[in-house]
């Protein structure tokens, strides 16, 4: 719509704003990720829109670990599988709490800032663990 006829459409216009499929807070994104029907009446792409899973400050452990699955997947090349209890994606969620709490943060994690923690906390560190052993 954008496109041909010029007219901007807000973000959070309902059925085709770009926010209508983000999600981010704790309970919201655990139930995206188990069934996206739980919040979304139908696919994003029947809409020509794209599901964004953001984290913030009220995300909870299960978002992380399926973006840092999503991130290390990309990275190296294979499907890994993270449970929410590891301690390198509570390690990530207290970093990232960090930065909402003490540097008084507003907008999301991006997929980049991301990708750093994940570098950080299972490449980084795993060959240091490799190294010393």
């Amino acid at each position: 719509m954008e496109r041909e006829i010029g007219i901007r459409v807000p973000r959070n216009k309902s059925v085709v704003g770009k926010n209508i499929f983000a999600h981010e807070s704790g309970i919201h994104t655990a139930g995206i990720i188990k069934n996206p029907f739980t919040y979304e009446p139908y696919p994003p792409e029947l809409v020509g829109g794209k599901r964004e899973l953001m984290i913030g400050d009220s995300s909870g452990l299960e978002v992380i670990r399926f973006k840092v699955e999503e991130t290390l997947n990309e990275l190296m090349h294979v499907n890994t599988k993270i449970e929410k209890s590891d301690p390198r994606i509570k390690s990530i969620q207290a970093d990232i709490q960090k930065l909402y709490n003490e540097e008084q943060r507003v907008s999301a994690i991006s997929d980049e800032e991301l990708r750093k923690f994940v570098e950080k906390y299972f490449i980084i560190s795993e060959m240091l663990q490799e190294h010393d052993n």
